[in-house]
This record gives structure tokens, C-alpha cells and sequence, in this order.
């Protein structure tokens, strides 16, 4: 809604929570800057978003809302605001973990390594 933006990182640093109703996506860079930060999101459930918000794992620390359901991202914000305003030493860590996760998932090196393994792979088939 703030439209094209230089100083996103920025907005960012100062969310509390982050908010990313998409009707599609593929790899949210948003997502993965957000959690770099240490910030929870709250996200639709589509394309990559299960799985860059490990959501399926006892880790996450995020939310997820149905595409297209305002009522499902209303409670998907209400729950998060609930864990926000008071969080937990529990969810504290968690915010930690996914932060160096994504930390070491999402770096230069570990992006280029994985793309020199990938072409490898290509040339022997």
C-alpha cells in the first residue's frame, strides 16, 4: 500500500509484525528479509510460502491464513497479536532460531554453492 519503496529494510526494522496477504507467490523475499529480522509474519498459505516459513515445523513462528478468506486473516492477525504483545521465552527462541536459520539458509555462499551443485547435476544427466 506505501507503494515502491527505498527504504524497506527500514519499515521492516520497525514492524512488530509482519503482514503478507498474497494471492500468489513463488520465493517471498519479503518472507525471508522479515524472518532475517526476527519478525513473525502472518501470510497467505500459497505457493512458497509453507515451506520459506518452515510452517509445518514446531519451529515456526509464523501464521498462516487461507488465500482469498478476510475472516481467516483476521484470526491468523488475532492470534499473532496475542503472541506479540506477551511473547513467551518459548516463542522468543523460536524468533531466534528461525532468524539464524534463515541467516545460514539465505547467504551468498550457501546460493551459490547450491546453484555450482545444481549445474553439476545438470551436466551428468
Amino acid at each position: 500500500m506505501l507503494g515502491n519503496r527505498h527504504d524497506a529494510k527500514r519499515l521492516l526494522d520497525a514492524a512488530d509484525l509482519v503482514v503478507h496477504p498474497s494471492h500468489s507467490e513463488g520465493l517471498s523475499l519479503v518472507l525471508i528479509q522479515s524472518q532475517m529480522l526476527g519478525k513473525p509474519i502472518v501470510a497467505t498459505a500459497v505457493g512458497g510460502t509453507r515451506e520459506v516459513l518452515a510452517a509445518d515445523s514446531p519451529e515456526c513462528t509464523s501464521w498462516l491464513a487461507q488465500p482469498s478468506d478476510a475472516q481467516s486473516l483476521a484470526a491468523s492477525i488475532n492470534q499473532a497479536l496475542v503472541a506479540v504483545a506477551e511473547p513467551s521465552s518459548e516463542f522468543s527462541e523460536k524468533l531466534l532460531a528461525t532468524t539464524a536459520r534463515m541467516h545460514q539458509q539465505f547467504t551468498v555462499a550457501n546460493t551459490a554453492k547450491k546453484w555450482v551443485e545444481l549445474a553439476a547435476r545438470l551436466q551428468d544427466d
